[in-house]
């Protein structure tokens, strides 16, 4: 299981993704959350797997932060542990849900109207062209 090394909640400076849902989640000006893991076993991110023992961020916007305690009573796994696939089975799963139907909804649409991967290392004009090419 990975250990978490530290939690922040800083303002974005510019647009960034969220690893949760995939998406251009996190607008300039509003808070998320970077957590910094450790793990010694594989891990699967949206667009890369490591293997062995590496350090790692995860960002998330704060409605897939919410959605957390959620998805893990969902799937059974640990929270640290929650990725892409588990917000979008939950969400598949929940959508016709009385109490959280909803918020599955909302997931779903973020996740299909936004860029996936997003590469939150890239330049902010970049971003800004990959957003508007998924509009048309």
């Amino acid at each position: 299981m990975p250990e978490l090394l530290k939690r922040l909640t800083p303002v974005a400076r510019r647009p960034r993704g969220c690893d949760c849902c995939g998406g251009m989640a996190i607008a300039a000006g509003e808070r998320y959350e970077r957590s910094t893991y450790f793990s010694r076993e594989p891990v699967y991110n949206r667009s890369t797997q490591f293997n062995g023992k590496h350090v790692y961020d995860v960002v998330s916007c704060m409605p897939c932060k919410a959605l957390a305690p959620l998805v893990w009573h969902w799937s059974d796994i640990a929270p640290d542990a929650l990725i892409w696939d588990d917000y979008r089975g939950w969400a598949t799963e929940m959508t016709n849900d009385v109490v959280h139907g909803e918020a599955a909804r909302a997931w779903l649409f973020r996740a299909a109207h936004t860029p996936t991967p997003i590469n939150n290392n890239a330049k902010p004009a970049a971003l800004a062209e990959s957003i508007e090419e998924n509009k048309r």
